[in-house]
């Protein structure tokens, strides 16, 4: 059975402002998004994106097609606001190395996953994969991109943007107009659903290692395409300086490049390292600025004027910048709300990474509203080194997450902002909780948050599981909760039997429209077992009764333990046995073992018979399933 592990956690709450009596926005961490099919050094979470109810989860070093070969995990939000994995990408041709899922994007039904393939000596000119989805919810590949004019080391694929009909393809190792000046490749979906290249884009001031397409963003008729500064900025004067350009489409399909001008020194600044496009603003960011502290970083807000050219606004910092903060590594906008990653921050512990979240006012300032730090945090997770924003949703992720599937497995957050309602208002979140397998015996343990987002206190008179046997909690909630104040029910699944199991949470409390909330609890009880089955009978293609024949059996062990003991394996023609086996070295959970006998078949007429294969036929071992012992398989005796 695949496994999504949805943990919900603590949320978290900061004041607008300082005025008397003002309400607390509240932003919930609803989810943490973990593959069951993840591993150690998967890195889960290096790139992200979301728009509207999917977030697309980049996982570079998955090894399902190979090692590091990648993958890409869509989720989505369900009825019940829960967040649930809808499927594993993987490429058609995916092959070890190529880390696809190093670069994702997705709008609609669309999505773009790049790949930056890696190999020392020879590293390949990459490529990118567009998904579609079908009404079903079903992702299909729908066409691999490559460059026309691709040479090995391009890095084509290493950045990707999507909207509507438009993808933008990054290749910062592009040496058109000197080593590594980069470029990014425009592709228009025609009324067939071919994606066709519209126009290459190159810098116009392009020098050597300035790794232009490093990172890019789409937006309409907008791109904006950032270079790394790897060594050079674009007039080769300083290092680590970087840049940033606008290109904006004309009615032709002409794309034309503006300059994004900082208007001040961004030396050493890394500045263009992460961008992002939404409507009229183009977001900067310049992860080494030390204006607060030593790389505590800074992002540039630039806005389009009626005349289509772009000004600085603004050059917004984070309110407690510390040195190494790198405010500004990823970014993302959308409309009026602007999510800003620092990986390195340290509230978490060493490197473990935050997110702040601003928004415009009306007069057009950017005011930094939240700080999100993930509920686990730990030392190096990067908690935000990618991240995504779409309305009221934040995404953010921790790629050096380490969970119970491995160190560096990798981990995405999901969270969600409630706005405030007069009166005492409840909110669970999330409102599914969903175990997986649980061994029998052992238990798991996950977290509901219980919050205040009205504007008066709210009582909280009960919290109870309705059946209490496989599910139990235990909660810090006080009786009273303050407007935008949160606890925490932990929630505890030992399974007593095998199977799915269920059952509720609930809440009572005074908030007129919601007395009695509650939470759906499920999981799978597995006992741990082995399961002996025969997979397969081996027959030469012709046999005749009374001759020699080599005949061979295939047991699989599909249980979740190690066979302990010993067995007979057993072989049948027409009810007669003809060849046994006396096994003492078991097969290992998930493994299977082969034999093979040379009999001499029993002397019968020609015509169709039925040969019988039983594993454990003394039922010396105990299983998970008992019926599942034997093979049939017709032969013919000529």
């Amino acid at each position: 059975m695949k496994r999504i592990y949805l943990i919900p956690a603590i949320g978290f709450s900061l004041f607008y402002g300082a005025a008397a009596n003002a309400v607390t926005p509240t932003i919930n961490e609803v989810a943490k998004l973990i593959a069951s099919d993840g591993a150690a050094s998967d890195y889960l979470g290096y790139s992200v994106a979301i728009d509207g109810d999917t977030a697309v989860v980049g996982v570079y070093g998955d090894d399902a097609l190979g090692s590091e070969a990648g993958a890409a995990y869509v989720f989505v939000r369900d009825s019940s606001g829960a967040w649930i994995q809808q499927q594993k990408i993987t490429a058609s041709d995916g092959a070890a190395d190529d880390r696809f899922g190093w670069s994702v994007d997705v709008n609609g039904d669309t999505m773009v996953v790049g790949k930056e393939s890696w190999d020392f000596f020879a590293p390949p000119p990459g490529a990118a994969y567009v998904f579609t989805r079908d009404s079903g919810g079903v992702w299909s590949e729908h066409q691999k991109l490559t460059a026309f004019d691709g040479e090995a080391g391009d890095y084509y694929g290493q950045a990707v943007a999507v909207k509507l009909d438009t993808v933008v393809i990054g290749a910062s190792g592009d040496d058109d107009l000197g080593t590594d000046t980069g470029a990014a490749y425009v592709y228009v979906r025609d009324s067939g659903g071919s994606w066709n290249l519209q126009q290459k884009l190159t810098a116009s001031d392009a020098v050597d290692s300035d790794s232009f397409g490093n990172v890019v963003d789409l937006d309409g008729d907008t791109a904006v395409i950032g270079t790394s500064g790897l060594y050079f900025d674009d007039n080769g004067t300083a290092i680590q300086d970087g840049a940033a350009y606008a290109f904006t489409r004309d009615s032709n399909g002409i794309w034309t490049e503006q300059v994004l001008d900082p208007k001040v020194n961004v030396e050493t600044e890394w500045y263009g390292r992460a961008v992002a496009v939404s409507g009229d603003t183009i977001a900067v960011g310049a992860y080494g600025d030390s204006d607060v502290a030593s790389f505590a970083g800074a992002t540039y807000l630039f806005n389009r004027d009626s005349a289509g050219v772009w000004t600085l606004q603004q050059k917004i910092t984070a309110s407690d910048g510390a040195n190494n903060d790198k405010f500004g590594f990823s970014l993302d906008l959308d409309g009026d709300n602007l999510v800003v990653g620092a990986y390195t921050d340290d509230d978490n512990g060493t490197d473990s990474g935050s997110a702040y979240v601003f928004t415009r006012d009306a007069n057009g300032l950017w005011n930094e509203q939240l700080k999100l730090l993930s509920s686990d945090g730990a030392d190096y997770d990067y908690f935000a080194f990618s991240v995504g924003i779409s309305a009221s949703s934040v995404l953010t992720g921790a790629y050096f997450n380490d969970t119970a599937l491995g160190t560096n497995s990798g981990a995405a957050y999901v969270f969600e902002t409630q706005s405030s309602v007069d009166g005492p208002a409840i909110a669970l979140a999330p409102t599914a909780v969903d175990f997986g397998e649980v061994l029998l015996g052992q238990s798991a343990q996950q977290l509901v948050t219980v919050s205040n987002f009205g504007t008066t206190d709210l009582t909280l008179f009960d919290i109870y599981i309705e059946g209490g046997v496989d599910f139990s909690q235990s909660n810090d909630c006080p009786a009273i909760l303050l407007p935008a104040e949160a606890c925490q029910v932990a929630v505890t699944f030992t399974p007593t039997v095998d199977g799915v199991l269920s059952d509720t949470l609930t809440v009572l409390s005074d908030d007129p429209d919601q007395p009695a909330a509650s939470v759906s609890l499920s999981g799978t009880g597995v006992t741990l077992l082995p399961d002996l089955t025969v997979t397969n009978i081996s027959t030469p293609s012709r046999m005749t009764g009374g001759t020699l024949a080599t005949l061979g059996v295939t047991i699989t062990n599909q249980g979740s333990a190690d066979v302990a003991g010993s067995y007979w394996v057993t072989l049948y023609l027409d009810g007669i046995l003809i060849a046994s086996e006396y096994v003492t070295d078991a097969p290992l959970a998930g493994t299977e073992v082969s034999f093979s006998w040379s009999v001499t078949l029993p002397d019968l007429k020609r015509g169709t018979y039925v040969m019988e294969a039983v594993v454990d036929s003394d039922d010396s071992i105990m299983e998970l399933d008992e019926t599942n012992n034997s093979l049939t398989k017709s032969v013919k005796i000529n």
